[in-house]
């Protein structure tokens, strides 16, 4: 059971250094456990010393920080690949893997896997709670993700001129990927509690995928990449709930393959601090 908010006894850096200093400003962790930028003021009143502190998430700070600046963050974040450690890995499958296609996603509990293959002009996304549960999806060109409603209205049109015709997308896997998830898998105080990896061989969705997130209220400290622009395609096997991830990227011949683990990706929240010298 948690402590109700008027027993939860409150003692941080911020308070320390407030009792010692009077007043300023640290990067401390907060009585959540979270990091914090800390604001804080010592005042005597009717003989009673208070503190006043103010405190931000630093995730909320970074997060505003690549919004504001998010064309010229983006440029660097994806000017070079974002990879794993070269091997001769092979691809384990299994056929009691839920086998996402192209243009669906799938929800897998603990003990599952899912799995994706041939992700060239798509992206794979990867969405998972730990020990609970994960979200993968495979997202087409036409998508919503990579381009306008007008773009995909002429790439249409193109097919049919040529006499070919596209495959029918729902436009929005991500948003219906999103909106399962939030309404029937999490409360909204649980969204940070989330890990999304995001799997390509271009950039093309990336920025629009993270614009989408951020809106829906993930913090960029919560989205890793794996990205290999010389690569052909990618491969996703994952154990959900947070368990064993292998991205394979295949290039040029069987041994030019990549395995991306969780200590391998790119954590954009991180790439942002290094960025702005935090």
């Amino acid at each position: 059971m948690e402590t109700p908010p008027l027993h939860l006894r409150v003692d941080t850096a911020a308070l320390d250094s407030a009792l010692k200093d009077g007043a300023g400003n640290i990067t401390t962790n907060d009585y959540r456990g979270v990091r914090v930028f800390s604001s804080f003021e010592k005042i005597n009143f009717h003989n009673s010393t208070w503190i006043i502190v103010a405190e931000i998430d630093e995730d909320e700070v970074i997060t505003s920080q690549y919004i504001q600046n998010c064309d010229e963050y983006a440029q660097q974040l994806f000017s070079k690949p974002v990879y794993g450690a070269a091997s001769k890995y092979v691809l384990e499958v299994s056929e009691d893997d839920l086998r996402v296609d192209i243009n669906e996603f799938a929800k897998a509990l603990p003990k599952q896997s899912l799995r994706t293959i041939g992700i060239s002009t798509c992206t794979g996304i990867l969405i998972t709670k730990e020990n609970q549960f994960s979200y993968l999806g495979h997202i087409f060109p036409l998508d919503k993700s990579y381009i306008s409603p007008l773009d995909r209205w002429l790439v249409k049109l193109g097919f049919a001129l040529r006499g070919q015709s596209a495959i029918q997308t729902k436009n929005d896997l991500l948003g219906e990927m999103t909106n399962q998830l939030f309404h029937h898998d999490i409360y909204p105080s649980e969204i940070r509690d989330l890990k999304v990896l995001l799997v390509a061989v271009h950039d093309q969705s990336f920025a629009t995928i993270i614009d989408r997130l951020i809106e829906k209220g993930f913090f960029l400290s919560q989205i890793n990449v794996l990205y290999v622009p010389n690569a052909h395609y990618a491969n996703i096997v994952a154990s959900a709930g947070g368990g064993k991830t292998i991205v394979s990227f295949e290039g040029d011949g069987a041994a030019s393959v990549f395995s991306g683990e969780t200590q391998q990706q790119i954590n954009l929240g991180q790439m942002v601090k290094g960025i702005v010298g935090l």
